[in-house]
């Protein structure tokens, strides 16, 4: 199978719209040219196939057969989010007490929106990126109504359209009382390792924001604590830095044996940072994209 083979099931456009122009750099002769985005995914599958990290002939083709469309939809899907809004990059530094600052750099803000897009499944590592620069960003200018959208692929296998979470602008006072909880932990966390697992916290988290904990116990814990039968994502417990702070791969009754109350203070602390000042809970807006085919 040839590049010009390739499906590339981008979304059929009416004969008035012309197709969508970006530009790339000729890398034989620097240069900026103007080219269609069908014509640069074929040149993009062509670089992966360059690169030689794909297995040859067909079984390589044959990745990227998977592979393409799945791009193709995230592509699209942050291009409607992103609409025409230009990006830019946002200097931070925000002071959060004892003389220490925050410096850094917020990239991909479109406006008010922080876009991000990834290829990963949608977990909650990206939701916490996405909500830790929504914070610094609130309480650096807290009269922008700053609001974050991550599109990644859905984390359910086999699912072809992307998965969107929005979180919707934070109150500026609410959002620097977090922040200063994350140095706080932080600063813990250079003495002592805290009890902080991302899969495993951000489950018992969610239960505890949807006031199903502690009555549902901890089922839906150790799906995320230990691998499944047959499945190819590893379990938190054999995350090499955990293995070394907790003396070994613990098994979930271990864990919670030991370290229980610690696992609860903790993200019992990580969603009350979410709590808007009305007291109820903020929620992620989580929903799958219509797919692009």
């Amino acid at each position: 199978m040839s590049l010009d083979d390739f499906p590339t099931n981008a979304p059929q456009r009416p004969a008035s719209q012309s197709e969508p122009v970006v530009r790339r750099v000729d890398r034989a002769a620097p240069s900026v040219v103007k080219i269609t985005r069908a014509e640069e995914l074929r040149l993009q599958l062509a670089d992966e196939i360059v690169r030689g990290t794909l297995p040859p002939g067909i079984l390589g083709t044959s990745a990227l057969e998977d592979i393409a469309p799945q791009v193709i939809a995230l592509a699209a899907e942050a291009d409607r989010r992103q609409g025409d809004r230009g990006g830019c990059s946002i200097g931070v530094d925000v002071a959060v007490g004892d003389g220490r600052r925050i410096v850094g750099t917020v990239h991909r803000v479109y406006d008010e929106v922080l876009l991000s897009c990834g290829y990963s499944r949608l977990g909650p590592k990206a939701r916490l990126q996405a909500w830790v620069r929504m914070l610094v960003l609130t309480v650096m200018e807290p009269a922008r109504a700053y609001r974050s959208v991550i599109v990644a692929r859905d984390p359910h296998v086999g699912k072809l359209a992307p998965a969107v979470v929005e979180i919707a602008p934070l109150d500026p006072a609410a959002a620097r009382r977090a922040l200063s909880r994350l140095v706080r932990i932080y600063d813990a966390g250079m003495c002592t390792a805290p009890m902080v697992f991302t899969r495993t916290s951000a489950a018992y988290a969610d239960g505890v924001l949807s006031g199903a904990e502690p009555r549902r116990g901890t089922g839906h814990l150790r799906k995320h604590w230990r691998r499944g039968f047959g499945a190819s994502v590893p379990g938190e417990n054999e995350d090499p830095s955990h293995v070394l702070v907790l003396g070994g791969r613990l098994d979930f009754d271990q864990l919670w044996s030991r370290h229980g109350d610690a696992l609860r203070t903790s993200a019992a602390s990580r969603s009350s940072s979410s709590r808007s000042p009305s007291g109820s809970w903020a929620r992620w807006s989580s929903r799958r994209a219509p797919c692009s085919r």
